[in-house]
């Protein structure tokens, strides 16, 4: 009988790997590895968050991340393991980013209490000729 290989870059992997709620000691390594900016114990007190973004209307695009944590201090990292591009790929980064910022303030809320927000994406297929597709400011 042949084994099975099931790729880290799989949702389920990515999720056994970095979701366990009993021990985040994969995740800690990442998110430090990745976010050599943050001090180290920024990730003694992670929290798992609901990874559905609802939308405040019924007509609007709701958004499904891979993991959503916060940090010590309230920052919010999603991370997202994606292997497809597509033409869609750095705008849909951009939607779940700026609804994990949008996302924290309630009606009148004072943008001085926004907390950072971070997404990581991990891909297996080149973003540099997707970047080309959208301009920043």
């Amino acid at each position: 009988m042949s084994e099975r290989i099931i790729h880290a870059r799989s949702d389920i992997m990515f999720k056994k790997l970095f979701a366990d709620e009993n021990d985040k000691t994969n995740l800690k390594l990442l998110l430090s590895a990745i976010l050599r900016d943050v001090p180290k114990d920024e990730f003694e007190d992670i929290v798992f968050k609901e990874t559905i973004l609802p939308s405040d209307e019924k007509e609007k695009k709701i958004c499904v991340l891979n993991l959503l944590v916060s940090t010590k201090s309230g920052m919010r990292i999603n991370i997202e393991i994606q292997v497809v591009g597509g033409h869609v790929f750095i705008a849909r980064m951009v939607c779940y980013n700026a609804k994990l910022i949008v996302n924290q303030l309630p009606s009148g809320g004072d943008y001085k209490d926004l907390k950072r927000s971070v997404s990581i994406f991990i891909v297996d297929f080149n973003t540099i000729d997707e970047v080309s597709l959208f301009s920043f400011i």
